[in-house]
């Protein structure tokens, strides 16, 4: 074989394999853009223009579990929806809530927070796998290279190093509902179990970056720009899982600062109904029968607010 035949072999295999890879990629983005159901679901709703309620709740687990927007919705006769995101707290969800912020004015958004890591930076992103196919939003991809700037460089300026974090997790996305948007209980996804307690009140310093801080208050000013009403809420809490926290009022004091006339912080991380263990799954997050309990006084309270606020 001669050098001038085995460039050009090469640079077809080159170009067979480019291609070959780049099919793959942008096979699997089509997909998971494709998805109605489930997170990545919620993340497509929201980039493709579909979250029309009135109500929409952010977070993490503590959303998703302890929202019922059936009942939020017949307490206050607007529609709602449950945007929670297991694990994601809004260091990693905050681009996506700016995207949202940008294009909808006259909303009321719920905002919730763990008082354990709400406030948490992160080290890692979590099931990046599911946030890949939006990474060509700038603002969603934006908040992940906060979080790890050097692998998302690799993920911009490397070829197909997406392939590399998409896997196995991807493939029975590719198998759900594409027709139209669908969740059940409206994005809420209920707790099961009762609590187990502790035989010892560990000491604990609770998550309070000043970074998410600062984040938090960007993205309160993104939503007062367009006249969204946001309502911070402190998610329940054992009463056992409160009592070891070190710095509960300078937690408690950096949401009181963000309020004004747009911004609202409710507080139920030392609600009476922490006392009952019966509400609980574990210290921060409630079963089904606490999450209607909490939903129903949650109701009442965001009620009189929203007539205070007309």
């Amino acid at each position: 074989m001669n050098k001038r035949t085995f460039i050009k072999r090469s640079l077809i295999f080159l170009i067979l394999t480019f291609g070959a890879l780049f099919s793959v990629q942008s096979f699997i983005d089509y997909k998971m853009r494709q998805i109605k159901s489930g997170n990545v679901g919620k993340i497509n709703k929201v980039l493709q223009n579909k979250v029309n309620e009135e109500i929409t709740i952010w977070g993490a687990s503590t959303a998703e579990g302890n929202f019922v927007p059936k009942i939020i919705s017949e307490a206050t006769g607007l529609t709602c929806f449950n945007m929670g995101l297991d694990g994601t707290n809004i260091h990693q969800y905050g681009g996506l809530l700016e995207n949202y912020l940008n294009k909808v004015s006259n909303k009321k958004v719920i905002i919730t927070f763990d008082i354990h890591g709400g406030l948490m930076r992160r080290k890692s992103a979590y099931k990046i796998y599911n946030w890949l196919h939006a990474f060509n939003n700038q603002q969603v991809s934006a908040s992940y290279s906060e979080i790890n700037n050097a692998q998302y460089l690799k993920i911009k300026y490397i070829p197909f190093y997406k392939l590399l974090l998409y896997g196995k997790h991807n493939i029975k996305y590719f198998k759900e509902n594409i027709d139209s948007f669908s969740f059940k209980n409206d994005g809420f996804i209920p707790r099961s179990g009762v609590l187990i307690l502790g035989k010892k009140e560990n000491k604990i310093t609770f998550s309070n970056d000043s970074s998410v801080v600062n984040q938090i208050k960007r993205i309160c000013k993104l939503a007062s720009a367009n006249n969204n009403q946001i309502y911070l809420i402190l998610t329940p809490c054992f009463h056992m899982g409160l009592k070891g926290g070190t710095n509960t009022d300078l937690v408690l004091n950096n949401f009181k600062s963000l309020q004004n006339k747009n911004v609202h912080f409710l507080n139920f991380s030392n609600h009476p109904m922490n006392l009952e263990k019966k509400y609980f799954k574990d210290n921060t997050h409630l079963n089904k029968n606490g999450a209607k309990f909490f939903s129903k006084v949650f109701s009442q309270l965001f009620r009189d607010k929203l007539v205070f606020n007309n």
